[in-house]
C-alpha cells in the first residue's frame, strides 16, 4: 500500500497539490502548509493525480512511500 508523505518543514504553501488532488490534499488555515486528508489512497486515478502533485510541488515537500517502508520511493 502506498502512503502519501509531506515534509512540512519544506512546504511553502503554494497549494498546487490541492489544485491537483483536493481529495487527498488541503491547506492549513493558518500557515497554508499542506494537510493530508487521505494518506493511503487506493484507487489508481487518485494515485496518478497524487504522483502529478508530487511532480509539480515547487518545494519538493511531497513523496509516496510503501507503507511500512522507511524511505521515500517516489520523489519528483
Amino acid at each position: 500500500m502506498l502512503q502519501v508523505i509531506a515534509d512540512l518543514d519544506r512546504c511553502v504553501g503554494a497549494g498546487q497539490c490541492v489544485l491537483t488532488e483536493p481529495g487527498v490534499f488541503d491547506q492549513d488555515q493558518e500557515d497554508g502548509t499542506v494537510v493530508i486528508l487521505d494518506d493511503t489512497p487506493e484507487d489508481e486515478r487518485t494515485i496518478t493525480r497524487v504522483r502529478e502533485a508530487i511532480h509539480i510541488c515547487p518545494s519538493r515537500a511531497l513523496a509516496l512511500a510503501e507503507s511500512g517502508a522507511s524511505g521515500r520511493t517516489d520523489t519528483p
